[in-house]
């Protein structure tokens, strides 16, 4: 094999294995961040704005006409709860759409990772010992 050649090869294993490494890396610390909200600090999630009844400034629904045409009233209590389940059905949707990108991440870096620097690593050792 030439040396240009080896030198591309090298290249090319030691960008590869870094990349898997920092995929790795994010995957994990992202994992770790969803695990941490999800059981341990349940309130550090960004939630939605939460809906009062009778509170025009916090519904995103349709609003009610008031009988005064210069008030509209805010939305009822059967309004409000269905917005809030919607808001924590999102949030829930969310993250478990976050640990299947984080998983599928995982399962296709560590490999790359574990092959390129095998590979890396059998080519420094003959380097060194020749």
């Amino acid at each position: 094999m030439s040396k240009a050649t080896q030198t591309i090869r090298s290249i090319y294993f030691y960008a590869v294995s870094i990349i898997a490494l920092f995929m790795l890396v994010f995957s994990c610390v992202d994992l770790v961040n969803l695990g941490l909200k999800t059981w341990v600090f349940k309130n550090a999630d960004p939630s939605y704005s939460v809906c009062i009844p009778g509170n025009a400034g916090t519904y995103n629904g349709p609003m009610i006409p008031a009988t005064d045409t210069k008030t509209a009233v805010g939305p009822t209590q059967e309004q409000c709860d269905l917005q809030n389940k919607q808001n924590a059905d999102n949030i829930s949707r969310q993250n478990q759409s976050s640990a299947v990108r984080d998983l599928s991440m995982l399962v296709v870096a560590l490999p790359l990772f574990l092959f390129h620097f095998r590979i890396v690593q059998k080519e420094w050792k003959e380097r060194k010992e020749a």
